[in-house]
């Protein structure tokens, strides 16, 4: 494995994984942790934040070791079997479709809000035409995704500077102080789907070609810089827009950025936020689109190029829309069910079980070493499980 640092490699890699983790889950983490109040969302996200480093640099210590063009499958088969294998490809196919059509469907509401200045376009329509230029870039491969996410990462970071700098000033101390520590449980899930990058693990290892210290620098940088995106944002959105408002957005099924248009007089707050927005979609769609290709070519024994990855690029990208097309307000449910039950599962439990198998069956040792300890593993276990519990619970009792 290579041991040297390419700035240039680190910072693309940095990007893919913190852009596969700012999209459509951070616009809807307010949503749930406004309920519980600032202090408690703090501490919910960096705890979240945590479990989802751990289990990340987890899975790329046990994918390290595996040959070239290892993926979910490949690597669930070595470490537990077909069974095993089975039931991954299952997480993988349900966490990443369900994410996509929460993408989709957010995304349909915003580009029809962004044009309608200019002229009426219909949120089906609107869909549409996400879907086709996304599927345009997810086809040409690897590369290209690599540089239109670059782009609009750096694109999405700029517009949320701006509205940073012109919605700052209606934060409220009123707002902030108020706690509800009871309810803070309930927010995992979101949080859970926001902080979600494992998928890209594999490929990563790929494309820059098992160098070491560039992907755990990058997954630890790429999963820091959301950490901090997303307490600013809570602190900026908890501080200025109502509870009341907040509720009306997320029973809509819009994006969080709605909540901000009756903020200020200034015209162009609103076409800020849903920039952001979109382009937050569009980078996480970018990750999810770049792994799922990859993990359904491996799973149908194809190569992901030319005319095979056309079809498999369609195949992963139309069923999503399809469902969105369906219903257009699915985001906040969608999201939630992801997080709450795909991403404990398929990046909680499963990569924690890899490296039980890795370290005390295959006796083999991390690279980090502090991630081989049983407490540590068993505590990850529990949170994945506890986690799971609190979306089956929202979803059949609570509500």
């Amino acid at each position: 494995m290579e041991r040297t640092l390419d700035i240039s490699s680190l910072v693309r890699s940095t990007f893919l994984v913190s852009g596969t983790s700012i999209g459509a889950g951070m616009l809807g983490i307010p949503l749930v942790t406004s309920l519980a109040g600032f202090l408690p969302s703090v501490v919910i996200t960096l705890g979240v934040w945590l479990f989802m480093l751990l289990t990340g640099l987890i899975l790329l210590e046990v994918t390290l070791p595996l040959k070239g063009g290892s993926n979910f499958l490949y690597i669930a088969e070595k470490y537990l079997g077909k069974g095993g294998k089975l039931i991954t490809g299952f997480l993988f196919i349900f966490l990443y479709a369900t994410l996509m059509v929460a993408y989709f469907s957010a995304s349909g509401n915003l580009i029809s809000q962004l044009l309608s200045p200019f002229f009426q376009i219909s949120v089906r329509t609107a869909l549409l035409l996400f879907f086709a230029v996304v599927f345009v870039i997810i086809v040409k491969g690897p590369k290209m995704i690599d540089r239109a996410n670059l782009m609009m990462s750096l694109l999405m970071f700029s517009f949320l500077l701006a509205l940073f700098c012109f919605t700052a000033e209606f934060v409220k101390v009123d707002h902030l102080v108020q706690s509800n520590w009871n309810s803070i449980v309930f927010s995992a899930p979101i949080l859970f789907s926001a902080f979600g990058f494992h998928n890209i693990i594999p490929s990563l290892v790929t494309y820059r070609k098992k160098n070491v210290y560039e992907l755990r620098l990058a997954i630890i940088l790429g999963t820091t810089l959301p950490m901090l995106i997303y307490i600013a944002w809570q602190w900026l959105i908890i501080g200025s827009v109502s509870q009341g408002t907040l509720l009306l957005v997320r029973d809509q099924g819009l994006p969080i950025t709605m909540a901000l248009q009756n903020l200020s007089s200034f015209p162009y707050i609103t076409i800020f936020g849903q920039c952001f927005a979109l382009l937050a979609i569009i980078t996480s769609v970018f990750g999810v689109g770049f792994s799922l290709v990859d993990f359904l070519a491996d799973g149908l024994k194809r190569k992901s190029i030319g005319k095979d990855r056309f079809w498999i690029s369609f195949i992963a990208l139309s069923l999503p829309a399809v469902l969105a097309l369906n219903n257009p307000t699915i985001f906040h449910k969608a999201l939630s069910v992801a997080g709450g039950v795909g991403e404990a599962l398929l990046n909680g439990f499963i990569p924690v079980a890899f490296g039980w198998v890795f370290l005390y069956r295959l006796k083999q040792s991390f690279g980090l070493r502090f991630l081989g300890n049983k407490v540590v593993l068993k505590l990850l276990f529990l949170i994945s499980f506890c986690v799971i519990w609190i979306e089956v619970y929202e979803l059949l009792l609570r509500r």
